[in-house]
């Protein structure tokens, strides 16, 4: 097994072992009731092999634990996640690919992180540097989510069943055209899933169009979401949807910067 950096990779040098490894604790993460090798191996294209070597090493060191064959995010993990600042290297790494988006779009460009309760709170705002634009900012506020675009992004990630658990039964109108029935909620929330972005329009406040699209870790499980918001008079629905491919190159970008990365399908070592 080869500890020198992949050298032949686009970027900085990187560790190949420590890059699965990290996929496995991604994968494992994302699998609930934790997964065993066969499932990880398979989920993650790697070799049997490399993968049971990989879970030994994690499992040594307290990263991984296992019950009944099956493993679990470790106790070491858990410690040191506890000690971690979750947004300020985060919020370092993305805020000039979001400032750059925003001046690309030339409307207000947010970056906002997931939750372990499944809702996002905004840490990086960033404006198009134009005459008259002016935006307050919106850092460490929260939307309704089925009134919001990167709530709605959430929701669907959620069954019918869990999404509702979440919501509670009543969904509050807070704008003219707010989403109020839960049969019309998963009806939306599948247009999300076939079109892999989110959009508001009259929802959250008369006269805001908003656009989400999501950040995924290389697990492919949501981590953040960048969203677009600008006032209708000059960003209507079709602005928006004008906008989402330069918001998708970003949430690559973001991810990529993250560690995340297409899966790497070779077995050598």
């Amino acid at each position: 097994m080869s500890e020198h950096p992949d050298e032949t990779a686009a970027g900085p040098p990187t560790n190949r072992s420590v890059s699965r490894a990290l996929r496995l604790l991604r994968m494992v993460a994302r699998m609930h009731g934790g997964a065993n090798a066969s499932e990880l191996a398979a989920a993650t294209s790697l070799a049997r092999p490399t993968v049971f070597r990989l879970l030994v090493t994690l499992e040594s060191n307290g990263l991984l634990d296992r019950v009944d064959n099956r493993y679990v995010l470790g106790w070491e993990l858990a410690r040191l996640g506890a000690m971690a600042d979750h947004h300020a290297g985060f919020t370092a790494r993305a805020q000039p690919r979001v400032a750059l988006a925003a001046q690309q779009i030339g409307e207000t460009v947010t970056l906002s992180v997931c939750r372990a309760t499944n809702e996002l709170d905004i840490v990086v705002q960033e404006s198009a540097q134009r005459v008259g634009l002016s935006v307050s900012s919106m850092v460490g506020m929260r939307w309704p989510m089925h009134a919001s675009a990167t709530g709605k992004l959430v929701l669907a990630e959620l069954d019918e069943s869990a999404a509702r658990r979440l919501l509670g039964d009543d969904l509050p109108r807070v704008a003219s055209h707010t989403i109020t029935s839960h049969a019309q909620l998963q009806k939306e929330l599948v247009t999300v899933r076939e079109q892999g972005y989110a959009t508001i329009d009259d929802e959250l406040e008369d006269g805001i169009v908003s656009g989400a699209v999501p950040i995924r870790d290389d697990a492919g499980t949501l981590v953040a979401a960048l969203a677009v918001v600008g006032p209708k008079y000059r960003f209507d629905p079709d602005a928006c949807r004008d906008a989402m491919p330069e918001l998708f190159a970003a949430a690559r970008d973001i991810s990529q910067s993250l560690g995340a990365a297409p899966p790497d399908t070779s077995t050598n070592e």
